[in-house]
């Protein structure tokens, strides 16, 4: 359901950071309080006097020597930080090559001339594919703008196939010095966990979820190491950072007003989905070690979407997250195959968030239990069909429910019972049904609910009261006071906390 992108640090991810961090203040407000004192206020890093100068040519671009400890001077700092607080040791070093934006941008972007017969062929059935489940019109190349969000919106990248880190900017800006943190946690990733090695066997698995899911643990590990460099700089370099970022995010904003939502929702979510997923893995360990947490994360990866849109089925319910095995659609006389796997319950969200409010449109989807699809072409339209089955005959009813509404004003898709699960198609439509308004918050609720999860876990709450208190919040909160922190502090916001926490018997 999402375009490859490989593991690049993007501004979208930055901007959805910004608003997350607005969420966790409201939740922590409105949740019941312990008496526990507040954490001790992070120390400054040893970062914190790094480099600042511009480099030299030779600087920029010639690799280190490949001798563990024989970093450049402006590349040790980094290293030092991301060692520190990622628990673990460089095996040898990696070549760090800062470019000027220009030769970054060519670097990580394709041109559609440059692509094989095959690949042009690939990038039409993707585009037919966004425009049957209605997430982008029928004016949108898929594949253009994929390359635009890509050379306005990635700040950097660890590529495992050269073990090379390429930074865009020769200075060491506060947005710089973080991209690096994050792109050296990639590079010891890589030389721990073979993260490249793993990425490329769960490509080639057919479902393609399980990619997905792997690709947020990696994306959440390096986020939370740069959440924590940052948070260690002392107060003005922390102002210049969050200057600088929102500089960035601004001008990113500006070149992809008219880039399709679904698309910054997808590059943006496995940053953000991996980082609360490893929140809520260290609050619910016995020793709140984060190092810990991760590694047995990365020894034992989640292995569905379910486990990123609600990581609970991942690490306490884990029978909510059972996969039901799901034979793929069949095809009729004269539909020719495409493609096939696995649609996720992430997919599932955001097509029903194109035409349903986010809280209908998470909750049809809470009850996935497995799915399969097959794009196919019909007379020279493109369709999908899928499989759904979900946890219990009442979540099925649901998505039914939800997805009546969905097609109601889509003449080219349907829905019907199959055995105990549905039949979902949609083909291209002749004219495009216009998506909601807000599509760019629509992560915002699965976030919160796993960031009102992690606090209810770190404060003592027991799972089943975590669950009940959650799930109470989640439902009688508006999207606007979940999202909001000022509603923190409303007397109405109050009252609802406590009747809910009430009827969970806390």
């Amino acid at each position: 359901m999402k375009p490859q992108l490989g593991v690049a640090r993007l501004v979208t991810a930055l901007a959805l950071v910004v608003t997350l961090g607005a969420v966790a203040l409201l939740t922590y407000v409105v949740l019941p309080r312990s008496d526990d004192p507040a954490p001790d206020e992070p120390g400054p890093s040893d970062a914190a006097s790094a480099p600042t100068s511009t480099p030299t040519d030779e600087a920029t671009s010639a690799p280190p020597s490949p001798t563990v400890g024989d970093w450049p001077a402006r590349v040790q700092p980094f290293v030092d930080v991301v060692e520190r607080e990622r628990g673990l040791q460089f095996t040898e070093t990696v070549p760090v090559v800062f470019l000027a934006p220009d030769r970054f941008r060519a670097q990580v972007t394709q041109d559609q001339g440059d692509l094989t017969r095959e690949e042009r062929a690939e990038a039409r059935r993707d585009t037919a594919f966004f425009r049957a489940l209605g997430l982008i019109g029928r004016d949108v190349d898929l594949f253009d703008e994929v390359q635009r969000l890509r050379g306005v919106g990635a700040l950097g990248y660890y590529s495992s196939d050269d073990q090379r880190i390429r930074v865009r900017g020769t200075d060491l800006t506060p947005a710089v010095r973080a991209t690096l943190v994050h792109e050296l946690t990639h590079a010891l990733q890589d030389q721990r966990f073979a993260i490249g090695e793993t990425s490329e066997k769960l490509e080639e698995q057919e479902s393609g979820s399980a990619e997905s899911a792997y690709d947020a643990l990696v994306e959440g590990d390096a986020s939370r190491v740069e959440t924590a460099y940052v948070q260690g700089l002392p107060q003005e370099e922390q102002d210049a950072w969050a200057d600088d970022k929102a500089a960035e995010t601004e001008s990113f904003e500006e070149q992809s007003r008219d880039i399709p939502p679904v698309l910054n929702n997808l590059v943006g979510a496995p940053y953000v989905q991996g980082e609360q997923l490893l929140q809520l893995a260290t609050a619910l360990s016995a020793d709140g070690d984060a190092n810990a947490a991760t590694d047995a994360l990365f020894a034992d990866p989640p292995t569905t979407e379910e486990h990123l849109l609600d990581p609970w089925t991942l690490l306490v319910d884990q029978d909510a997250g059972a996969v039901v095995d799901t034979p793929a659609p069949r095809l009729g006389a004269g539909e020719e195959e495409l493609d096939s796997g696995t649609f996720g319950a992430f997919g599932w969200y955001l097509v029903l968030a194109q035409r349903l409010d986010p809280r209908t449109a998470l909750e049809a989807t809470d009850g996935w239990g497995g799915d399969a699809y097959v794009s196919y072409e019909d007379d020279g339209r493109s369709c999908v069909r899928v499989a759904y089955r979900g946890d219990t005959p009442d979540d099925v009813d649901q998505l039914a429910d939800a997805l009546a509404t969905w097609v109601a004003p889509s003449p080219a898709a349907r829905v019907e019972r199959d055995g105990d699960g549905l039949l979902f198609t949609a083909c291209e439509p002749d004219t495009d049904v216009p998506a909601l308004e807000g599509q760019d918050l629509i992560l915002q609720l699965p976030l919160t609910r796993t960031a009102i999860t992690t606090q209810v876990v770190e404060q003592g709450g027991e799972p089943d009261l975590t669950r009940c208190y959650v799930e109470g919040i989640v439902d009688r909160l508006t999207v606007e006071q979940l999202v909001d922190p000022g509603q923190g502090e409303s007397p109405e916001v109050a009252a609802l906390v406590q009747e809910v926490l009430e009827g969970c018997g806390g």
